[in-house]
């Protein structure tokens, strides 16, 4: 199942604010590209890895599933463990206690299986639509 535009929005709307803010943060755009850039990844490969850390941190996918994620997108074993351990330390580790409740929330309002990772331009519409 594709992610879309509406599930993003719940997602986004029941995560805690201290996930929003993350979520939407510079700080963290900047963290995951450079830590993408300087592991090697492709454009695309580093798009994917960006939407990837906003699933997590909305509660759509596990954290412990996410270097997994990350060789999905063609990325190398050890270079996705590298950098899944980099974003580790960089995003989730300052937010780690609130991204159970954020995938509890996401479990309770969208009842379905864990879907795919959503296209760059469905996720932009979400980060500019923020609280609405």
């Amino acid at each position: 199942m594709d992610i879309t535009k509406q599930i993003l929005r719940k997602a986004f709307k029941n995560a805690p604010d201290e996930i929003q803010d993350t979520a939407t943060s510079m700080k963290t755009v900047d963290d995951t590209r450079n830590i993408g850039k300087s592991s090697g990844l492709s454009q695309v490969q580093l798009d994917k890895t960006e939407i990837a850390v906003l699933c997590v941190l909305l509660g759509i996918e596990k954290p412990e599933n996410f270097a997994q994620k990350l060789k999905g997108f063609d990325i190398e074993d050890s270079v996705a463990q590298k950098v899944a351990g980099e974003i580790d330390k960089a995003v989730f580790w300052s937010v780690r206690d609130l991204l159970s409740i954020a995938r509890s929330n996401y479990q309770k309002t969208i009842a379905s299986p864990t879907p795919s990772v959503p296209t760059e331009k469905t996720i932009a519409s979400v980060l500019f639509a923020r609280k609405q």
